[in-house]
């Protein structure tokens, strides 16, 4: 029968290429179409219409609550 020269020789292990070798690396560089463009559009406007709605409810409640501790002002400058 014939062997083959691994079972015969003890050999270094079979040489791979590295997975972090520079010149095997593939580079990945998304482009997305137009449609995931429009949806990553609408997705930021809506990011912002909810960041401002919510600085304006802000600026309302103090806009109460600095009428509200003036009334209170008034009411015990009064008396």
């Amino acid at each position: 029968t014939t062997l083959s020269l691994p079972e015969v020789l003890t050999l270094p292990p079979t040489p791979r290429r590295s997975i972090k070798h520079r010149n095997y690396k593939t580079n990945f560089h998304p482009v997305l179409t137009a449609g995931e463009q429009q949806k990553e559009k609408e997705e930021q406007l809506r990011k912002r219409k909810a960041e401002e709605r919510r600085e304006a409810k802000e600026k309302r409640e103090e806009a109460k609550r600095a009428r509200l501790e003036e009334r209170e002002k008034h009411k015990k400058g009064g008396k």
